[in-house]
């Protein structure tokens, strides 16, 4: 490898993941989301990844770090994976969660990177979210998107299958703490379809543009608002259950 044109030279890691190529068709074989964000199969020519690699590398100084960092997604096997989780350490994971504790380290690095001392971990990540839907109702210049909401819904049905674990395996009765959990998840549930659909319904935007309708912002803020207020305070009682039901 010392013999080669680019021995000695600066390298940059592009996280690309292809699994074959074809020179005589000068592509490259692929995974990841199509135009329509499914997963599978995809296919690069060589002259529009050589064109992306230019574009990434001559114009890093104007690029968000997360782009720098992760301009393509990369596929590896992960270390440490044991077959069964830890209740305890779920548990002690929902606890953190409600409160909300200064814990920088479970934040993903370009976000500690990008955002400092004002990156949130935990359950007040969502005063954040409403705090940027009123002032997206308030000021016609301000931006958000339809991702913050969507997370925040595919979090609560990870919590709630991360109740439901718990119950299984402490044996403990707390089906009518985790029937409070689902009514709260459905509340985000509504935040997410309603901003879907009104953002999917204006034909001059996109899922990742700024939405327009005031009335949809008000009734989505109010589903969020529901969320936030009770999430904390039903996550502290199921905690408290468990760790009841397991001494």
């Amino acid at each position: 490898m010392d013999k080669t044109a680019l021995a000695g030279k600066r390298h940059h890691l592009a996280e690309f993941f292809i699994y074959g190529y074809d020179d005589d068709k000068r592509i490259f074989y692929t995974i990841g989301f199509n135009s329509n964000e499914f997963f599978g199969s995809l296919t690069y020519s060589y002259d529009s990844v050589i064109k992306a690699n230019d574009s990434f590398m001559n114009d890093r100084e104007k690029l968000p770090v997360w782009v720098i960092w992760y301009a393509f997604s990369k596929i590896r096997e992960k270390d440490n994976i044991t077959e069964k989780a830890n209740v305890n350490d779920i548990i002690c994971s929902l606890e953190e969660y409600a409160s909300s504790v200064q814990m920088k380290e479970k934040l993903r690095s370009e976000i500690v990177e990008g955002r400092g001392d004002i990156a949130v971990y935990g359950a007040d990540c969502q005063k954040e979210i409403v705090k940027s839907l009123r002032l997206m109702l308030e000021n016609d210049e301000f931006y958000t998107d339809y991702r913050h909401v969507h997370l925040l819904y595919e979090h609560n049905k990870i919590v709630l299958d991360k109740m439901y674990y718990i119950q299984n395996v402490a044996k403990a009765n707390v089906s009518e703490i985790i029937d409070k959990y689902k009514v709260i998840m459905k509340k985000s549930e509504l935040a997410k379809a309603f901003y879907l659909k009104a953002i999917m319904s204006d034909n001059d935007s996109d899922l990742y543009d700024k939405l327009k309708n005031k009335s949809i912002i008000s009734k989505i803020i109010k589903f969020m608002e529901d969320v936030f207020n009770n999430e904390t305070g039903i996550l502290q009682e199921f905690v408290y259950s468990i760790k009841k039901s397991l001494n």
